[in-house]
Formats: C-alpha cells, structure tokens, sequence
C-alpha cells in the first residue's frame, strides 16, 4: 500500500491516476489515518493535476464513503481531523461541493444515502461533527443551530472542554502531544472558537457574554497557549 501511495507523488500525471485507481482496491479498514491524509494531499489538495484531483475525488465519494456507510461523520473519525485538520477540511469541502458527475459509478440509492449521509449530522460535540458543521453551516446555517442552539451553549461547550483538558494537565505536568485524548480536546475547544465567528453576535447579551467568556479565559492560568490565538480573533 504504501509503494502505490508513493505512485500518487510521481511526476507522470498517468502513473499518479492509475495509483489512485489502484487505490480503490484496498479497503478503508486497511488504511491508516497517516495514508489516508497522504493521498488526500497528494490527490485532493493537488490542483495542479486535474486528472489525479478527479480521480481522488471518484475514490473518496465512491470507495471510502461507502466503507463508511456514507457517514461523512465516520469517514472522519478514520481521518483523525485533530492529527490532520488540513487534509479533513479538503475532504468535508470536497462533498459538500461533489456534483453527481463523480458518483457516477454508484446506484441511484447509493446517490441518495449519499447526500443524506451529509444532511443526517449527529447532534453531538466531537472533533469530526464540530469540523463538518464548520463547513456546512455556510451552505445551510440551520446544521449550526442545531449543533449550538446559542452562544451561551457554546461558552459552556468551551467551558467544559478546558475543564478536561485543565484536569488532563494537571496529571500530566504539561500537554507532552503524544496524548490523543489531549489532542482531541485541543482541537474541539479550537473548532468551537471557530464556530463562534459564524455564530450570531448582533444582539448585545450574546455578544457582552461571549466578550466577558473570552476575557475569562485569556486570563486564565488553565487555557493552553495553542488557544491564546484563537481566542484573540
């Protein structure tokens, strides 16, 4: 796997698509999340080779989508998003945006579990749901109310996660980044950060109290510095 995985980095757009098609060959459940995010920067985030951009596309929707039960929520938690936040972005991009042409290759039924796999989002904060809802709110901003009914929630949600993450620390001295408890909630508090820039701050109670949260936990001793900048924006 990982010979035909190098394939996808030659300089010969041929050899790179026919290392993606043989690809296709391998089940998800033989993939690390490691080889996962290398054919997606290899493929996906390679626009400058078309051929091997759409041939990585076809693989992702039609093969590991499928192994997956079309649950993008399931394909992500295989791609670790807290290890490769970059190369889950371009996929969770990537079907939002996917045209039928590249699902070509499925059934009419599967077309349709495919789609509503990506309007069927659990209403549960974790790593892979807080990333795909980042993305999908902006085509439809109902999947962000649903997920964070408001900025008080989310206050709370960022509240709670430092809490662990504080309490994680204090047993281990400092976060080593070998811990991928510790990188997960890193990541969530981060993707919830995110979220509150499209979260609506007009009316003055929600924006005063979000304002008050963020000053709270600049100052606190217990928010880890890979925060300060998100919290700053």
């Amino acid at each position: 796997l990982e010979d035909i995985i190098r394939r996808v980095r030659d300089i010969k757009p041929q050899v790179r698509v026919q290392a993606v098609k043989k690809l296709h060959e391998t089940p998800l459940q033989e993939w690390t999340s490691q080889q996962c995010a290398a054919v997606v920067r290899a493929g996906l985030m390679n626009e400058r080779c078309p051929e091997t951009n759409a041939a990585t596309k076809v693989m992702i929707c039609t093969r590991w989508m499928k192994a997956a039960k079309y649950n993008p929520i399931k394909l992500l938690t295989h791609l670790q998003p807290f290890s490769y936040e970059a190369e889950s972005e371009a996929v969770v991009q990537m079907l939002l945006e996917v045209h039928n042409d590249v699902l070509k290759d499925l059934s009419d039924a599967e077309i349709g579990a495919f789609r509503q796999g990506l309007d069927a989002i659990p209403l549960e904060i974790s790593p892979e749901t807080l990333l795909f809802v980042r993305f999908a709110c902006q085509a439809s901003p109902d999947s962000l109310s649903r997920l964070i009914p408001d900025i008080s929630h989310l206050c709370d949600c960022v509240e709670q996660n430092l809490y662990k993450l504080a309490s994680m620390v204090e047993k281990s001295d400092e976060i080593d980044g070998d811990s991928d408890e510790e990188l997960e909630l890193l990541f969530v508090c981060n993707q919830l950060f995110k979220l509150a820039h499209l979260c609506d701050l007009q009316e003055e109670g929600s924006r005063r109290l979000f304002v008050t949260k963020c000053k709270f936990f600049l100052t606190s001793l217990e928010t880890p510095e890979e925060l300060l900048d998100e919290t700053l924006q």
